[in-house]
């Protein structure tokens, strides 16, 4: 009589022969999914949840008792006693149980478990004390003492949850978009320890206003009754994980609230003050009729860059300044290169500086075209927008070999040549100052990206929309490179 390798063991101690010979034994194993072992004729089969317990959390007990002696069973009962390092939560038997500190009485009335017959209970407890939770199941039977009680006693570890300080930050774009344009935002988790975190779940709501494009990493994260759920799993001591969200701006509103909270069972977190963030992604309204676009010249190839190039004027024909410029250019034959984002599928281009009001600027389309000719004139369409974010972008610094000046031709209007080795794939951006010090550092837009089998690259600063202002000589403007991860 036994339980298979690797399961624990109690058995009933010899009894006296009862009726018709049939002997009562009990056999208590403690794996799910225990098969019924031959030759018993009495057997309770108890499955509980693994040791260690962390404080505070539950432990659970199925119990299966089996009538295999071929007889109607006299009234009993099954019992579970326990230390004060638990609590009772709960109890199911369909008989009915009782339930007193440190006892559970499950009833097992003569007329329920006759023989063949099986009675299930279910027992949940709460650790409460850090130390060993020691419960002693017993099965007895109400026969005049011509059977020996079976017992089996479970001893489980309850230790303290491993302490671990999760932290969420949200990041979109500051300023607000508008309706039709794409944009991403970022759920940033981190664990500033001192434990591993596991398993880290981040819930963010979907935000109204806006709808879906792409999810990314795409294997941890899904969109579940309207919730963005971010599946990080394990985090490490000062470990952080960051998934980006893209949408499309859909209708206009004051206020998109972006919001989101992160937890992972089975850790205390020191500080719950930071598991929840909120931020307001606005989507505004375009003023149409205060910028006005207009062409200056054709599309001209330039053999220093490779791209046809055009010149705009833009005229704020209103009282109001704007913080910044929008230039949709619609209707292209030629591929915009120099393009900031796009407005549903019309690219545009952004231009960073302030436009009074009465005050108008120039400013460069570069075009893409194999032929190195020109395609036809674009539709233009301008509008105020909140203050770009120059803010340069976070990455390695990389040694420039060359700055060299341009001087004022028909074509260049004074620019300025970088020319810095680069790695296939790899992308740049240029910061740029009118200080040495950089205490005023802008990021030039829009980011460099290396041509394929590529080693070096070179990018000329030719003013907007690219920087602010058109440089004026090599010594009034200051650049570094910095390599993108």
């Amino acid at each position: 009589m036994g339980c298979g390798k690797g399961q624990q063991l109690a058995r009933a101690a010899s009894v006296p022969a009862v009726e018709k010979g049939v002997r009562v034994a009990a056999c208590l194993c403690l794996l799910l999914g225990v098969s019924r072992v031959p030759a018993q004729d009495f057997i309770l089969t108890l499955t509980n949840t693994p040791s260690p317990i962390l404080l505070g959390s539950n432990i659970t007990y199925s119990l299966t008792v089996s009538n295999a002696t071929g007889l109607n069973l006299n009234p009993g009962v099954i019992t579970s006693e326990y230390n004060s390092n638990a609590a009772f939560v709960s109890a199911t038997n369909e008989f009915g149980f009782t339930n007193t500190p440190g006892l559970v009485v499950f009833a097992i009335p003569t007329s329920s478990f006759p023989k063949d017959g099986v009675i299930r209970v279910g027992l949940e407890l709460r650790g409460t004390n850090v130390g060993f939770l020691t419960n002693t199941f017993r099965v007895a039977i109400s026969d005049d003492g011509r059977t020996t009680p079976a017992t089996n006693q479970v001893i489980s570890s309850i230790e303290l949850p491993p302490e671990a300080d999760l932290g969420l930050s949200i990041r979109g774009p500051v300023n607000g978009v508008f309706p039709g344009d794409s944009f991403s935002y970022q759920l940033l988790v981190t664990n500033a320890g001192p434990d591993t975190a596991q398993p880290v779940m981040v819930t963010n709501p979907f935000p109204a206003q806006v709808s879906l494009l792409s999810l990314s990493p795409t294997g941890k994260l899904a969109l579940v009754n309207g919730f963005i759920l971010f599946s990080v799993g394990t985090l490490t001591n000062q470990q952080s994980a960051a998934a980006t969200v893209t949408v499309l701006a859909t209708n206009a509103a004051s206020a998109n609230l972006i919001s989101g909270t992160v937890g992972a069972s089975g850790i205390s977190d020191t500080n719950t003050a930071n598991n929840s963030y909120t931020t307001n992604v606005p989507i505004l309204t375009p003023l149409t009729n205060q910028i006005v676009a207009s062409l200056v010249s054709t599309q001209r190839f330039n053999p220093q860059t490779g791209w046809m190039e055009q010149r705009v004027r833009l005229e704020n024909v209103s009282t109001s300044g704007v913080d910044s410029v929008r230039l949709l250019v619609g209707g292209l034959t030629n591929l915009l290169v120099n393009v900031t984002g796009t407005n549903g599928t019309t690219p545009y281009v952004a231009h960073g500086a302030p436009l009074e009001g009465g005050q108008a600027m120039e400013l460069v389309l570069e075009y893409f075209n194999p032929a190195r000719t020109a395609g036809g004139d674009p539709t233009l369409a301008a509008y105020g927008t909140p203050r770009l974010d120059l803010t340069p972008l976070e990455g390695s610094g990389i040694t420039v070999s060359r700055i060299v000046q341009i001087g004022f031709t028909n074509l260049n209007h004074g620019r300025m040549l970088l020319e810095w080795p680069a790695t296939a794939g790899a992308r740049y951006q240029v910061v740029y100052d009118e200080q040495a010090s950089f205490s005023e550092a802008k990021g030039s837009l829009p980011v460099v990206a290396t041509p394929s089998g590529a080693n070096r690259l070179q990018w000329l600063d030719y003013g907007p929309p690219r920087t602010l202002s058109a440089p004026s000589n090599v010594s009034s403007r200051f650049y570094q490179v910095i390599e993108l991860p």
